[in-house]
């Protein structure tokens, strides 16, 4: 996820997906690591469960996707509020 996302500034669900289900160079040997001994992967359902499993991505707060646009270092005080609405279960 983080490799995709910093691969071009702002992150977007969309482009997320799109960069997911179009790549052709997967690793099955590698993705065969992930997976119990008895299981052989299936590079359709893995796509599916990640795009899937990171779906909330296309629907963040105005606050999230401040933040998710890669100028959180320079939004320090957004930040932070967010983080603060978190931990009091406020978001």
């Amino acid at each position: 996820m983080l490799k995709l996302w910093s691969g071009g500034g702002a992150l977007d669900y969309a482009r997320f997906c799109e960069r997911v289900r179009g790549a052709a160079d997967y690793d099955i040997a590698d993705l065969t690591n992930l997976l119990r001994k008895d299981q052989k992967p299936d590079l359709r359902s893995m796509i599916s469960r990640v795009t899937e499993g990171f779906r909330f991505l296309s629907d963040l707060t105005d606050q999230e996707r401040i933040l998710a646009a890669g100028t959180g270092s320079k939004r320090h005080k957004e930040a932070e509020a967010l983080t603060a609405a978190i931990r009091a279960g406020r978001i």
